[in-house]
C-alpha cells in the first residue's frame, strides 16, 4: 500500500456515500428525547425560567451592556414563546419535517433554557447535545424515516445516500467522550480513592437504592476497587465499541454502565443522549438492513 492510496482510503472513509439510516435513528431519538425532557418542565416554566421566578442569570455579568440583556431571564410570555418553539422544533426534528429549520430552532431556543438551567442542573451533557445537534444540522439525517421522504417519495422508508462525514464525527465523539471522562478523572485528586463514590451515593444525587447499598457497610477497599474499575472501563470502552469482534458485548457493557449510573445516581442524561449514538459505530449498510425495505435511491443523472 502506497502513501497515496492510504490517504485516498482515509479520505474515502470520511466522505463516502452511505445510507442515512443510522443518522435518521439518532435524529428521531434525540428529537423525541428533547421533546419529552422539555415537556417535563412545563409545570415549572414561570418559576425556573422566567423573570417572574427565582432564576439567576449565569453569564449576564460576563457580557457588557447592552448584550447582557439577551442573557437575562425573559418575561413569562417570552419564556412561553421560546418553550413552544423548542417543543415544535423538537417534534419536527423527530419526524423529519424541515429538519434544518427545526434543529436551528431547537438550538436557538434551547440555548436560552440551557444558560438558565445551569443553576438547576449544571451538567456537561448539554455540550454533547449541542455538538450532536450541529452535526445533525448538516447531516442529511432526514433522507429516510422522515416526513420529508414521505412527501417527496411517497414512503417513510425511501432513502437517499448521504456523506459519511457527520456519522464519522458522531462516532469519534462517542469515543472521545469516554476517553476524555477517563482522562479527566485520572488527573483529579478526588478520584484517587473510592471516597468520592461513597459520598456521591449519599449525596443529593444518590437514589434510595444507592443509600440502601451504602447501608451494607462495605469496606472502603471495595469503593477503591470500583473507582479503579470505572477508570479502566472508560479507557477501554471506546476500543471495545469500535472493534467488531467485541462490539456487541461492549454495547451491552456500556448500556449497563449508564443504567447503573441512572439507578444509583439519578444521572439519566448520558443514557438518553449518548447511548443512542452507539448506532453510528455500526456499518451503515448493516443498519440499513434492520427490517427496512431494501429500496434503492433513484439514479441521478
Amino acid at each position: 500500500m502506497t502513501l497515496r492510496s492510504a490517504f485516498a482510503g482515509w479520505e474515502h472513509w470520511w466522505t463516502e456515500p452511505i445510507p442515512p439510516h443510522a443518522l435518521a435513528i439518532v435524529r428521531i431519538v434525540t428529537g423525541a428525547a428533547i421533546f419529552l425532557w422539555a415537556a417535563s418542565h412545563a409545570p415549572h416554566l414561570r418559576l425556573l425560567f422566567s423573570a417572574d421566578g427565582v432564576t439567576i442569570p449565569f453569564y449576564a455579568d460576563r457580557v457588557a451592556p447592552p448584550w447582557n440583556s439577551l442573557l437575562m431571564p425573559a418575561p413569562f410570555w417570552g419564556t412561553v414563546a421560546l418553550f413552544v418553539a423548542l417543543l415544535a422544533g423538537a417534534a419536527c426534528m423527530a419526524i423529519g419535517w424541515h429538519m434544518r429549520l427545526s434543529i436551528a430552532t431547537v438550538i436557538v431556543s434551547g440555548l436560552y433554557f440551557w444558560q438558565i438551567y445551569l443553576h438547576v442542573f449544571p451538567a456537561t451533557f448539554h455540550r454533547l447535545l449541542i455538538f450532536v445537534l450541529i452535526v445533525l444540522l448538516c447531516s442529511g439525517a432526514d433522507r429516510t424515516l422522515s416526513l420529508r421522504m414521505k412527501s417527496e417519495r411517497g414512503s417513510w422508508t425511501a432513502w437517499e445516500p448521504v456523506c459519511a462525514l457527520p456519522q464519522r464525527l458522531l462516532m469519534v465523539q462517542v469515543c472521545l467522550t469516554y476517553l476524555g471522562s477517563g482522562w479527566q478523572k485520572l488527573g483529579l485528586t478526588d478520584w484517587k480513592t473510592g471516597e468520592i463514590l461513597a459520598y456521591s451515593l449519599l449525596s443529593d444525587w444518590g437514589t434510595p437504592l444507592a443509600r440502601s447499598f451504602v447501608r451494607l457497610n462495605l469496606p472502603m477497599a471495595f469503593y477503591d476497587a470500583v473507582v479503579r474499575s470505572v477508570l479502566f472501563f472508560e479507557f477501554v470502552l471506546p476500543f471495545g465499541l469500535v472493534w467488531r469482534p467485541t462490539q456487541k458485548w461492549f454495547f451491552v457493557l456500556g448500556i449497563t454502565f449508564h443504567v447503573l449510573v441512572l439507578l444509583l445516581l439519578s444521572i439519566w442524561s448520558f443514557l438518553v443522549f449518548l447511548v443512542p449514538l452507539y448506532i453510528t459505530l455500526l456499518p451503515p449498510e448493516e443498519v440499513r438492513k434492520w427490517r427496512f425495505p431494501l429500496r434503492q435511491p433513484p439514479d441521478r443523472q
